[in-house]
């Protein structure tokens, strides 16, 4: 309590609000419990004193004219609020040149990392080059691998080798997440098409990267919102094994991802190989019990080039035949001093060879057929010409090859 007032015998809590008139003016609240007698004082004062509506007056009377806490919490609340968006879009920003550079790399088939990745290196890779030459161009790329906190506080040259590590090379591990990051972005987007889509198929084929480590990569294929087909690439995978089983787990690993429903996949397509296409025990055969409606088509980027090239070697003839044809790519592909006389003479280059590309093959069958007079005038020029005695010793037989009655197919 901090004191009474008396009006009319009625004595007040002036930190209570009450209504009384003076002079007919209203002055505070109505009071519900009056005191008008001294003999209850002391028990009704206490009681008063305990109750919650004298404990908030209180409060009120102590913080009149002082600021609320709650508002300096709240002002203290949202400028930190403020501080770390801003802090998130600079980083942002940042991670956005960065993936931008990573794109580029993507978009034109450029290797990320180089062989020497140090910052006194001449040739450090295309993908830190790009980070270099853009942080030349944009000053808050410049500013921020320059004056990062993660370098504060250490001698130059920890700051040195930590700024190869982590920010010139972006480290192989940062590389790595970022990749994850956009291939999950990527895949995040396939499967809202695919939610969207009546009907898709599935491609899948086994390949070998530049490390020699086995892959399984897939491939979606579908139609999106307005009718158009598109050809997703779904990821690289890598299989427990290479036979039927461990690749068909990993295949339907994926489409389990992706497809609402087993009705949805229609159609799955592989090359001729019978690990991938075999009728009884194949790839195409386990996904088939599983999706009924799954088709296996043969994969048309294939050419049949598995079956065709099974078939024609049964041929001794045949055989032969390519085998000769291969020996002329071969022969011009070592030495740019005999690819010199080929353009001067028969002005056309014979395509390279590929044992697992038939097409390929039947390029260099039309490049003989349609040159015939020309590669044999360019053999006599190497036979008479050059000075090298292993170019003139594959001439010679090239030169009598060509004009054999043998060679003229059809």
């Amino acid at each position: 309590m901090t004191g009474f007032v008396v009006v009319k015998k009625l004595i007040v809590c002036i930190v209570f609000p009450v209504y009384f008139l003076v002079k007919n003016r209203m002055i505070f609240l109505r009071v519900k419990n009056r005191i008008n007698d001294l003999i209850h004082l002391t028990f009704k004062t206490k009681t008063h004193e305990r109750s919650m509506k004298h404990i908030n007056c209180q409060l009120n009377l102590k913080l009149l004219g002082k600021q609320d806490i709650r508002q300096q919490l709240s002002s203290a609340y949202w400028l930190n609020i403020k501080l770390y968006n801003e802090k998130l879009s600079y980083n942002r920003c940042i991670l956005n040149k960065i993936i931008n550079c990573i794109k580029f790399c993507g978009a034109f088939e450029l290797a990320l990392r180089g062989r020497d990745e140090k910052s006194n290196s001449e040739n450090p890779g295309v993908f830190r080059g790009l980070i270099n030459f853009s942080s030349e161009l944009d000053s808050v790329l410049k500013c921020h691998i320059g004056n990062s906190s993660v370098f504060k506080g250490l001698s130059k040259s920890i700051q040195n080798d930590l700024l190869e590590y982590c920010l010139a090379g972006l480290s192989k591990s940062i590389q790595n997440d970022l990749l994850e990051c956009c291939l999950a972005v990527c895949q995040q987007r396939i499967k809202n098409e695919i939610k969207q889509a009546e009907y898709i198929s599935v491609m899948a084929d086994k390949t070998t990267d530049v490390s020699a480590q086995f892959q399984l990569s897939i491939i979606f294929r579908y139609l999106i919102s307005d009718g158009t087909p598109v050809e997703r690439f779904w990821g690289f995978f890598n299989p427990t094994g290479h036979d039927a089983k461990s690749l068909s787990e990993c295949i339907i690993f994926n489409l389990e991802k992706v497809l609402e429903s087993p009705n949805m996949l229609i159609c799955q397509s592989y090359d001729g190989a019978n690990v991938m296409s075999g009728r009884l025990n194949g790839v195409q055969k386990i996904i088939n019990n599983s999706y009924k409606n799954a088709h296996f088509i043969h994969c048309y980027a294939h050419q049949l080039n598995l079956i065709l090239i099974q078939a024609t070697s049964q041929n001794r003839e045949i055989r032969i035949f390519f085998s000769n044809l291969t020996d002329i790519t071969n022969f011009f592909s070592n030495s740019p001093q005999r690819v010199t006389v080929l353009d001067k003479i028969v002005k056309y280059r014979v395509p390279r060879s590929s044992n697992t590309r038939w097409n390929f093959k039947s390029r260099i069958v039309n490049t003989v057929y349609e040159n015939l007079e020309p590669l044999i005038e360019c053999m006599k020029e190497i036979e008479s010409t050059f000075n090298q005695t292993i170019a003139i010793n594959q001439a010679g037989p090239l030169n009598r090859m060509l004009n054999d009655d043998k060679l003229h197919f059809g």
